[in-house]
């Protein structure tokens, strides 16, 4: 599943500039597609991006520190915001959507 800036400006309740600079800064990996080059975020890269920031929580830290696998906890997080995401458009329709699984980025 492919995203617009606007699909992830709806997901996570940011602002359109918010959104674009994670993009053009590179903290959220991003393909630009079509002749006008308008961005799209693989939604396995979105929950990438999302679970690489829960580990900078103190939750997460409290949890690692308690014994936890970082990998592991950090692959639980993953799995939950692919589910969040493809819950939240099951019933929309993101702008782009392709046949594409999301599949683990490690996998």
């Amino acid at each position: 599943m492919l995203l617009s800036l606007d699909d992830l400006q709806h997901y996570l309740d940011l602002s359109h500039n918010v959104v674009r600079d994670l993009v053009t800064e590179g903290e959220l990996p991003a393909t630009v597609v079509g002749k006008r080059g308008q961005y799209r975020v693989r939604a396995a890269d979105l929950a990438g991006y999302l679970a690489d920031e829960a580990t900078e929580t103190a939750w997460f830290k409290k949890q690692v520190e308690a014994g936890a696998s970082e990998e592991e906890l950090r692959a639980a997080i993953w799995a939950e915001h692919v589910a969040d995401i493809e819950k939240f458009f099951a019933n929309k329709s993101p702008s782009f959507v392709d046949d594409e699984m999301i599949v683990h980025p490690d996998a």
